[in-house]
């Protein structure tokens, strides 16, 4: 440390308490703490796979994982090195400001600089010199490898403003050299004690390594700055701390469920994964099959595609996929993305009550549920408990929810995931801490489900996503029964390869390194007859049609576009049914989550997948009107079905809950899809209101101009009707009518296509590839590097009051603002809590979130902003407005009459009529 002494070193300070200044953490131990919890994250936490990926990033061998462990442990220790600086004379923290000027600490012109960026400007010339214990002799190495640690606050600063912070009003020279020198010699020799300087090879162009090695920074960063387990210190020596730090570690690291990595049971085969008591292992069909033999025989990363018709287990073949990663070796966690949180929650269950209860995997397996409704969970709610009560002794095989995971950063951390696929775009976009998710999910295998429901926006972050997936060793699988071949074209593209091999519908394809193949899977059950009728718009005469096609009633589905035409649909033929004695329910996603709830169960009940067989307890006159929240996932099966006219691969999915499941008896002889769309005078078709602002009216008149009146064979119908539909090969229209109807809705489509094309390049990080150069790996985390103007940083907020231009988007459309409702419903019952608590509790929170729902009106926005928010200080809900209502009708709104009621939801009647 040359002349400067240790209570000069220990004056500078990392963390402070504001309430209490004289008691603080001194910078070295803060850099310690970090550090000790790096070394155990490698050593205990990081699977041997992400380990030697890591290495290899850092251009080491496989049998150099000792020089690379160092490298990136001394990395994260010296993460805060710029607070080293002029960021220690700060004036909000008066008392730390003069206890660093007494010690002899002073800069004559200061001109704070974030220390993060300090960092990235100065720890590159300090390796030079043989200072950090690790070097390089390329430049581009060294700065590389600066700005990452830099980047451990979530971004990166601009090379601008790295030079500008490299200056002596910032960090000062002289007894700030010093210092900053002493704090990586006692840091080194506190990590690495006697351990030489590991010098790294050049270049370093493997673009896996900036989210593994900035994901690791931050996670050892946000475990060693936990106030539970390292609080400010008192006057200890640099030795007794470094004994106290590595203690300190070992303690946060195991509380936050880090050290307890679970052991895989040998692998199993389709049977033994999937049984029932009673008829005993379930035998594959030929589509899982061919994902058993293709899966069992490569070690490689992969892309597989599963095309197969609703119904036929493709996430059965997904979840076989997933074991066969794990107890293989090949991955150390899944994540699985499904297309909303009502499909998750139901995957949910599945993977806990099914596969974990049957694989007798140990250790502590933690799995969570990731989205924004995760709190909302009763089955997530028990696994947070029991991760809370568990006893050491109660560790192995125990399912689990640590709550360190549960922040929506660090979910995609825990080993095991279900949840939404916006969860793993964000690792797509330009968010702060963009590269801590693609750090979550390296290594895993992730399963896509629905990816035919995606549009193009979220196509564009799909294909970034799985680009970066590939490189960081992944293995993705995607299920759809509906894919075009063009969007199928897309993601191999995606995965790197242009070759992608043609087989019949029902298929597989697989592509790995190796190269491409695919095979087709033939369905296992015999087509079924379809019988497609198309009816006016004109909701008030489906009565009379149910009455004529279901003559001694049975169970009966209307699917409508929008929540406006599902109320109105009820509003209608509710009563009108009611007289011949039908039960007739409403089940949309504008209800507060309680409500839904129920719905959803309500549905699963009397529509579901009988429970026992042989005994088919279904009602007997029984409508069920709903929009697109019954469309995919939910297991769903109806004897007649209507539906607003839609994209023909929605159609197709909302006809999969059409005789889904075989049954004793049905009240009508087939299957039945009464498609609602009128015809106008010139022939072409009338679409129901609301149908061309939801979806792509070039889309919407090829459905309607393909899907013909008359008998369907599904599931051998499928790809011919999607591709007629999507297809560049459609056949021409000589009607002049159709034909300038559907060359001005293309128009449009290419232009809106385009629009969100360059919306969403515009906010995605760099495109990954196999090896990039150095002033690509640098372009990676500095869009403004790349000079070329199109992309911008965006926030991964909550608040609706966010910009669209600047908001981390997964979706498009408009933002929603959350409202928790208060006061009373319809029938005088009470809604959520008034009160506000300082300090709330869980139940309080979930008692809100409850009755909470998101309202994208653009009428309503404007008023629902200048609502209240009493709860702004309470994470969970700080963006949420509280409405208030009497007897069901709100009382917040001047000039809206907006209604609650559990029948009908949340309506503005003066638009929703």
């Amino acid at each position: 440390m040359g002349e400067l002494t240790e209570s000069q070193l220990l004056a500078l300070w990392g963390k402070s308490d504001r309430s209490s200044p004289s008691n603080y953490h001194p910078l070295l131990f803060h850099l310690l703490d970090v550090g000790n919890c790096a070394q155990l994250l490698w050593r205990s936490a990081l699977s041997d796979g992400l380990r030697k990926q890591l290495a290899r990033a850092l251009g080491f061998a496989p049998t150099e994982l000792a020089s690379a462990e160092q490298v990136a442990v001394l990395l994260a220790a010296q993460h805060d090195l710029g607070k080293a600086s002029a960021f220690q004379l700060k004036e909000a923290v008066p008392e730390l400001k003069r206890r660093a000027e007494d010690a002899g600490y002073s800069i004559e012109s200061k001109s704070e600089k974030p220390h993060a960026t300090v960092t990235a400007a100065l720890l590159g010339s300090l390796a030079e010199n043989g200072k950090a214990g690790w070097t390089s002799d390329e430049f581009d190495v060294r700065d590389l490898l600066s700005q990452i640690t830099g980047g451990h606050h979530g971004t990166v600063a601009s090379q601008s403003r790295l030079l500008d912070a490299d200056n002596p009003c910032t960090c000062g020279k002289g007894i700030w050299e010093e210092a900053r020198t002493g704090l990586l010699h006692e840091v080194c020799n506190a990590l690495y004690p006697g351990s030489t300087i590991v010098t790294l090879p050049g270049p370093l162009i493997h673009p896996a390594l900036i989210p593994l090695l900035a994901g690791f920074i931050s996670v050892a960063d946000w475990i060693g700055s936990s106030e539970t387990y390292f609080p400010p210190t008192g006057s200890v020596t640099i030795r007794e701390y470094s004994t106290v730090s590595r203690e300190r570690a070992g303690a946060a690291m195991q509380a936050f469920g880090w050290n307890d990595r679970p052991e895989f049971a040998p692998p199993a085969d389709f049977g033994e994964i999937f049984s029932d008591p009673k008829k005993g292992p379930f035998k594959p069909n030929c589509m899982q099959k061919a994902v058993v033999e293709l899966v069992s025989s490569t070690t490689e990363p992969y892309l597989m595609i599963v095309e197969a018709a609703m119904g036929e287990g493709k996430t059965e073949a997904a979840v076989f996929a997933i074991d066969r990663a794990l107890t293989a070796g090949l991955a150390h966690g899944f994540y699985i993305a499904m297309p909303t949180q009502a499909t998750g929650n139901a995957l949910f269950g599945r993977i806990h009550n099914g596969y974990f209860t049957k694989r007798a995997h140990s250790g502590r397996l933690n799995l969570h549920l990731v989205h924004g409704g995760s709190l909302l969970s009763d089955l997530y709610e028990e696994l947070q408990m029991a991760a809370n009560g568990a006893k050491p002794e109660d560790i192995e095989g125990a399912l689990v929810a640590e709550s360190w995971f549960v922040p929506k950063k660090q979910a995609l951390l825990a080993p095991f995931g279900v949840g939404t696929i916006d969860q793993a775009l964000l690792g797509s976009l330009q968010t702060s801490h963009w590269f801590v998710r693609l750090f979550g999910l390296a290594g895993k295998i992730v399963v896509f489900d629905e990816v035919h429901a995606y549009d193009v926006y979220m196509g564009v972050l799909l294909d970034n996503l799985l680009g970066w997936l590939k490189i960081l060793g992944c293995r993705a699988v995607m299920l759809s029964a509906t894919l075009p071949r063009e969007r199928r074209r897309a993601l191999f593209s995606a995965w790197g390869s242009t070759e992608v091999p043609e087989v019949l519908y029902p298929r597989v394809s697989f592509l790995t390194d190796g190269g491409a193949e695919a095979k087709h899977v033939p369905s296992k059950q015999p087509a079924k007859p379809l019988e497609v009728v198309y009816a006016p718009n004109d909701l008030t005469l489906l009565a009379e049609r149910i009455r004529t096609d279901l003559p001694d009633g049975g169970c009966a589905a209307i699917i409508c576009n929008t929540v406006a035409r599902a109320v109105e649909a009820y509003d209608s033929l509710g009563p009108e049914l009611a007289k011949d004695g039908w039960s007739v329910s409403l089940f949309h996603a504008r209800t507060p989550a309680i409500w839904r709830k129920d719905a959803e169960q309500a549905a699963l009940s009397q529509f579901g997948k009988p429970v026992t067989e042989g005994i088919d307890k279904r009602p007997t006159k029984s409508l069920l009107i709903a929009t697109q929240v019954i469309e995919q996932s939910l297991d769903l099966d109806f004897d007649w079905m209507a539906s607003d006219i839609a994209p023909i691969d929605l159609l197709l999915q909302r006809s999969g809950r059409l005789w889904r499941h075989e049954r004793n008896a049905r009240p009508v002889a087939r299957a039945r899809l009464v498609v609602l769309c009128g015809k106008r005078a010139d022939g072409l078709p009338d679409f129901p209101k609301g149908c061309t602002d939801i979806y792509d009216e070039a889309v919407l008149l090829r459905t309607a101009r393909t899907l013909i009146a008359g008998e369907l064979r599904v599931p051998d119908c499928i790809e011919s009707l999607v591709e007629e539909v999507y297809g560049a090969g459609a056949a021409a229209v000589t009607a002049p009518a159709w034909a300038n109807a559907l060359a001005e809705a293309d128009q449009r489509s290419k232009r809106d296509s385009e629009l969100e094309t360059r919306k969403a390049e515009a906010v995605t990080i760099h495109k990954a590839a196999e090896t990039m150069q150095p002033d690509e790996m640098g372009a990676i985390l500095n869009q403004e590097m790349d000079g070329s103007g199109t992309t911008m940083r965006v926030r991964d907020s909550d608040d609706p009051a966010v910009h669209a231009t600047v908001r981390a988007a997964t979706r498009t459309g408009r933002p929603g603002v959350p409202v928790v409702l208060c006061g009373t419903d319809s029938d005088g019952r009470a809604m959520g809590h008034v009160q506000v608590k300082r300090n709330p509790d869980a139940a309080w929170l979930r008692r809100q979130l409850e009755w909470a729902l998101s309202v994208s009106s653009r009428k309503l926005f404007g008023l629902l902003m200048n609502c209240e928010t009493p709860w702004s200080k309470i994470a969970p809900i700080r963006f949420h407005r509280r409405l208030q209502f009497d007897h069901g009708v709100c009382t917040d709104l001047p000039g809206v009459r907006l209604t609650i009621s559990r029948e009908r939801g949340l309506v503005d009647e003066s638009v929703d009529k």
